[in-house]
């Protein structure tokens, strides 16, 4: 046992006065770091329509690209800009008017392999990787991720195009981090985040001195202060207060939730099964299921797998009620549009037929006429609401509207729905049982699908581990697994 911990951050200046005294903490900041780092500022200048300037820093950009020759990240503020950026120097590369560096060749082909069989043979990933650029963000499968960034640790990917799903928390031997935007998703980086992003430069053993390409001015140096809820719960959200036991909460939060206490303890003990999800959105549901028993009863008692129309009933009640205003919607325009992927996902219960099917859809055809142009669109859009949406926040909302139709239609005494298995089903990715858990491990959903037949899905977690962990090479070859997945499989245990 030992009464020594650290918490480390970038320019962290103090932390909660009363988090110290319970602990009886010694706070000590500094400003100690492993490795240099040097700031080159590249800001584009001139006065330009914004047009012009946009693409005169993205020419910018590649111009520097191709004359870093070590390790190179690039922050972008978003998944979709990181993935743009990524085809652009692709292209850059391909065209003979820049007389194209003379690019070493780059052992990605186990990933290769493996996004021609599961996502498409033609996607611009593909082609990246040939040259060893690569792009990481939070639309793209956990898996996939890691490899990329292994890849480029092993440098296989030479440069690698990002946002802030990488620069915060994984591990990355980078020489360079050019920092290409001012945002983090819509809104402007804090210093906190500017020195964060930075910080990925250099590495101790590796890379003494990192540089910094700056092409944007960097936010205003402020003090930074550490807020923990649990001790200053005047400024802590309401579903953060209805989450903790009653013996932590303090005269604040007590102050915070008293506009509550007229409600029920039941209703108030079904939203805090849920604590996480917009606690006055809830409220809101049972009120208008309440008010529409007739018309809900119908559209929400259900169990199993749903027809489109209640499927629709339970995401535009979400929809309306538990999204918030600048919550990420990954893309998806309406209730109707998210049902509809919803309802195709379900059926076709395959990422890449979900892929071609949207498309091949003649409604995007004559979007987007271009097929490679609409390839790369729509597979980012299918995998950024695979990722968002079906294996994270739709499951959990659909567990939300389960519990407070159960708890409503308890209360009149009628009959109610479960969609305990439904929503199971969807986050799991249609793996059975406890089969669905190896994905914690980085395993691939499709190298799972190939093992069912020898998988037993009523087996703990440890007992599938053990079956996994023993099986040669060879028997996993046998049943049509690539090296890809079998490494991932190996390298897990």
């Amino acid at each position: 046992m030992t009464n020594r911990f650290y918490l480390l951050g970038p320019m962290i200046k103090n932390i909660p006065v009363a988090f110290k005294e319970q602990f009886d903490l010694l706070w000590f900041p500094t400003e100690f770091a492993t490795v240099a780092v040097d700031e080159i500022n590249h800001e584009t200048r001139g006065s330009l329509k914004a047009a012009e300037k946009k693409a005169l820093k993205t020419q910018n950009l590649l111009d520097l690209l191709v004359q870093l020759q070590e390790p190179t990240l690039i922050y972008c503020s978003a998944p979709l800009k990181a993935t743009k950026l990524c085809n652009d120097f692709v292209e850059y590369l391909n065209e003979d008017v820049y007389n194209p560096i003379e690019l070493p060749n780059f052992d990605n082909k186990e990933i290769i392999e493996w996004i021609e069989e599961n996502l498409n043979n033609e996607w611009l990933l593909i082609e990246a990787l040939q040259k060893g650029i690569g792009f990481h963000h939070g639309a793209i499968p956990r898996h996939l991720g890691s490899a990329l960034v292994d890849a480029f640790n092993q440098g296989n990917i030479k440069w690698l195009f990002c946002t802030s799903t990488l620069i915060e928390g994984v591990n990355t031997s980078a020489k360079n981090v050019v920092l290409f935007d001012k945002e983090k998703g819509r809104k402007p980086i804090d210093f906190f985040d500017y020195k964060n992003i930075a910080g990925r430069s250099g590495r101790m053993n590796n890379y003494f001195i990192g540089n910094v390409y700056r092409f944007e001015k960097p936010p205003i140096q402020t003090d930074l202060f550490i807020d923990l809820p649990l001790y200053d719960q005047k400024n802590a959200p309401i579903e953060f207060l209805f989450s903790i036991d009653t013996k932590d909460i303090n005269n604040d939060g007590l102050a915070k939730l008293s506009e509550y206490q007229n409600h029920p303890p039941d209703i108030l003990e079904t939203i805090r099964k849920n604590s996480s999800i917009n606690v006055n959105g809830q409220i809101e549901i049972i009120n208008e299921i309440e008010n529409n028993l007739q018309k809900y009863h119908y559209l929400l008692n259900w169990s199993s797998n749903p027809t489109y129309e209640q499927l629709l009933a339970v995401i535009d009640l979400c929809w309306h009620f538990l999204l918030k205003p600048k919550e990420n919607r990954a893309e998806i325009r309406s209730a109707k549009h998210l049902t509809f992927m919803t309802s195709r996902y379900t059926q076709v219960k395959s990422l890449p037929i979900l892929i071609k099917i949207i498309v091949d859809d003649p409604y995007w055809v004559k979007i987007i006429p271009d097929y490679k142009t609409r390839l790369n669109t729509l597979t980012f859009f299918t995998l950024n609401i695979t990722r968002h949406w079906f294996d994270h926040k739709l499951p959990k909302w659909i567990c939300v509207i389960s519990d407070l139709q159960e708890y409503v239609f308890k209360k009149h005494g009628i009959d109610f729905g479960n969609y305990t298995l439904y929503a199971r089903t969807l986050e799991h990715n249609f793996l059975p049982g406890n089969l669905s858990s190896l994905k914690e491990y980085d395993i691939p959903v499709s190298a799972i699908q190939k093992l069912t037949n020898i998988l037993n899905p009523n087996d703990s977690i440890e007992e599938l581990i053990n079956i996994l962990s023993i099986l040669p090479n060879s028997m996993l070859t046998q049943f049509g697994l690539l090296p890809y997945e079998i490494n991932k499989i190996k390298s897990a245990f």
